[in-house]
């Protein structure tokens, strides 16, 4: 392979990436610990006066679903909620 076609599939590549990781996220360690794949970006819900910072990973063999949450800003205490 030449260096132009390598050049263009990486960038292909960062083109089309949607899910930014962060191996320092409590969520993303969280999830990993466990054996789940992440499939989405952290997000935010504001509900009762708290502010939730979610986000959604399956396990590869399992295809189980798990939302992985914390209550901002204690990013040291996550949970999960299973998939419905």
């Amino acid at each position: 392979m030449n260096e132009q076609t390598a050049a263009a599939i990486r960038a292909a590549g960062d083109h089309a990436q949607v899910l930014r990781l962060n191996r320092a996220a409590a969520l993303q360690r969280r999830a990993t610990d466990e054996g789940f794949t992440l499939v989405g970006n952290e997000t935010e819900v504001p509900a009762g006066g708290l502010i939730y910072v979610v986000q959604k990973a399956e396990h590869p063999a399992t295809g189980a679903v798990h939302y992985y949450y914390c209550i901002k800003p204690d990013y040291g205490k996550v949970y999960y909620l299973g998939g419905a």
